[in-house]
């Protein structure tokens, strides 16, 4: 895990610019929350992504990065303050577990996929909520105890989606499956 990042340490968002990544009202809630800390989001433009960048246009304190290989992606979350992660619509959230795993505090959306991510490691936030966006983004800027606690929460719960984790699951499904004579599979 890395280190709680330095006093100024940025927040960082990372994804496809698309509407439904949600950064139009991420930025407004950012603006909200009253941060003095740079908001990054990185990522390369996706659907409509010129409408989202219109909709935000030029935000003090939001900075745009193009797409990053993987290495520098991870070093940039790694020194984040807190990862920023409202989307409107995922399958699973993978930057949410990866934050996770590198200790790196999250505010994600109580959409069901996202919360099963994250469970309690998380600030968890309607996503069409500006007001709680913002006042989530005002804890974690303001808020060192907090950090610390997602910090540790968000360690423990990254476990579940680590190599042994996924090596147990395997396991059990091929147990279940072992369990079903031939026969019966045969018809399946």
């Amino acid at each position: 895990p890395a280190p709680p990042p330095e006093a100024d340490a940025p927040f960082f968002f990372c994804g496809s610019i698309e509407p439904r990544k949600n950064l139009e009202r991420l930025v407004k809630a950012y603006r909200l929350s009253g941060s003095r800390r740079p908001l990054v989001i990185a990522g390369e433009d996706g659907w409509r992504a010129g409408e989202v960048r219109a909709a935000i246009g030029e935000a003090p304190g939001v900075a745009f990065m193009p797409f990053l290989d993987r290495a520098a992606l991870l070093t940039r979350m790694g020194a984040a303050r807190a990862l920023l992660f409202p989307s409107l619509a995922e399958g699973f959230g993978l930057p949410v577990a990866e934050a996770m795993t590198m200790g790196v505090p999250v505010m994600t959306s109580a959409l069901p996929a996202l919360a099963e991510v994250a469970g309690d490691a998380a600030l968890l936030v309607e996503p069409a909520d500006t007001g709680a966006i913002a006042a989530a983004i005002g804890a974690l800027d303001r808020d060192d105890e907090l950090c610390a606690r997602l910090r540790q929460a968000g360690l423990a719960k990254a476990v579940d989606y680590g190599p042994r984790a996924y090596y147990e699951r395997l396991e059990r499904i091929y147990a279940d499956v072992a369990q079903y004579p031939r026969s019966a599979m045969a018809g399946a």
